[in-house]
């Protein structure tokens, strides 16, 4: 039947012509009825074949390549694709970086230094491992060495491009360019070319076939040290000292820069080296993250122009965004972990822990090996997973401040599901004084964007005039850190 339905339409009426030629009109007759039958009869054919075929099969999609959905400006104005993107025009980005070029003169080239560690995070969020990548990568630059970097890897055992989170497919590794740029990726060290750019771990393969291999996971002159500025400084020491042109930590090791050091409070004591960084004072968002700002910056404060360049580029140094304020309100896996946090006494994270900031959070009373009394789990919740009254009434009280003076706009930087979200924007509408309020449900994304939407969020957040974060998050402590690097004031930066 269907073949039959094919072969009806896809021949032209005029083939169907009486051959004779006897009368005119009877053939306008015969064309006429023909063309009735075939106009009437498609529709409900389509209908036919969509389901019996297309359906089944899974063909009607706008694209099986998530590459020409990554072109439009809003995956969701088209059916999701079957596959994430791979990032295949990014990793060959990296592979024509112009420093993986063996006949480079010192400190580049054949004869260079470099470090590399095989040892550092995965299987983490990405501000887990970026934590320790600023980290890894001002060690690099401290020990005059060039960096090398391997791709963000959520599952680095996945034999291909993906992976899986719950029940939804997820790029295995994504490539570090998609996420950040500057000296940490590749980028040179402004103003210092004596530095030697960071390369991928394709061409550290190639010019170094036998590095030296050294354990990671004991601190050179100290045993289990959970001081981040003591381990920098003791490993710097440590390469420094080293003749070996080539360098690799033993990937079967823990990592030298644990994600426990990021959450001690003797964190700070590395910010004097740390704000004095290229790392840091160069670090800056990928193009792919910069244009999803500038994309969506009308919805978030409909009012700037934002300081773009004629092609469309953010302006670098990032500037900040006055009458923003962004709010990180972390949902999802929190609802559980700030109750193991509260049975672990848990801190805020090191870089939220400043004496110049406002907020602070002391471990209430009622927590002790391992219990937490009821009273005390409510100190904890309070800040760790504030329902709506405690959002907004500590957002009007943050609008009390100098600091807050000139605020219209609100973004809400959170994984909470849209019912909560959406319920939250209308009451903060209702407080009065805002002119709109967006969340991170609200963006407007490309399929590529879509999977590295925190880092969209949060080149908002460290641009926002005020910012209001969670203490123990390392998305907001990583935030914090970069807002700290803009130099803005410390009453500028709050927690809940």
């Amino acid at each position: 039947m269907l073949g039959a339905m094919f072969n009806l339409f896809s021949r032209s009426p005029y083939a169907l012509l009486p051959s004779d030629n006897n009368s005119r009109q009877s053939a306008r007759k015969y064309l006429t009825k023909r063309t009735i039958i075939f106009w009437t009869s498609a529709p409900a054919a389509f209908i036919l074949f969509y389901f019996a075929v297309f359906r089944p099969l899974g063909l009607w999609k706008k694209s099986a390549t998530p590459l020409a959905v990554a072109e439009v400006d809003d995956w969701r104005d088209y059916p999701e694709p079957p596959l994430p993107p791979d990032y295949e025009h990014i990793y060959e980005f990296e592979r024509k970086l112009p420093q993986h070029n063996q006949s480079l003169p010192f400190p580049e080239g054949s004869t260079g230094r470099y470090f590399y560690s095989a040892n550092h995070a995965d299987t983490s969020g990405w501000n887990n491992i970026l934590q320790e990548y600023i980290f890894l990568a001002h060690l690099a630059y401290a020990s005059q060495r060039s960096f090398v970097f391997d791709p963000y890897e959520w599952d680095p055992k996945a034999k291909g491009k993906w992976s899986k989170f719950g029940d939804k497919v997820v790029p295995a590794r994504i490539p570090l360019n998609a996420l950040v740029s500057g000296p940490m990726a590749g980028g040179p060290v402004k103003n210092d070319r004596t530095m030697p750019r960071a390369v991928n771990k394709a061409y550290f393969d190639k010019v170094c076939p036998h590095p030296t291999v050294i354990p990671g996971d004991v601190v050179p002159e100290g045993v289990g040290s959970t001081d981040g500025n003591f381990i920098m400084v003791k490993w710097v020491k440590k390469l420094l000292t080293m003749t070996d042109r080539c360098i690799r930590l033993d990937g079967s090791n823990s990592q030298i820069f644990p994600y426990y050091v990021f959450g001690m409070a003797s964190l700070i004591e590395s910010w004097p080296w740390m704000s004095e960084s290229p790392i840091l004072r160069e670090f800056r968002w990928s193009p792919l993250v910069e244009s999803a700002v500038l994309k969506n910056l009308h919805r978030i404060v409909p009012s700037t122009t934002d300081e773009g360049y004629p092609d469309g580029q953010i302006q670098f140094p990032y500037k900040p965004i006055h009458g923003l304020l962004a709010v990180h309100i972390r949902r999802g896996d929190y609802i559980d972990h700030c109750w193991y946090l509260a049975h672990y006494a848990a801190t805020f994270q090191g870089w939220n822990t400043f004496p110049e900031y406002v907020d602070k959070f002391q471990v209430p009373a009622g927590v002790a090996n391992g219990t937490v009394t009821p009273e005390a789990m409510e100190v904890y919740m309070e800040h760790c997973l504030p329902n709506h009254a405690q959002v907004l009434a500590k957002i009007a009280s943050v609008r009390q401040t100098p600091e807050a003076k000139g605020l219209k706009h609100i973004f809400i930087m959170t994984n909470a599901k849209a019912d909560w979200a959406n319920e939250l924007k209308d009451k903060l509408m209702a407080q009065g004084g805002w002119d709109t309020v967006t969340t991170s449900r609200d963006m407007h994304l490309s399929w590529e964007q879509k999977f590295i939407s925190q880092a969209v969020d949060m080149l908002i957040g460290q641009r926002a005039q005020v910012f209001i974060g969670n203490g123990w998050s390392s998305l907001t402590s990583n935030t914090v850190l970069l807002r700290r690097s803009m130099d803005f004031l410390p009453r500028a930066t709050r927690f809940w």
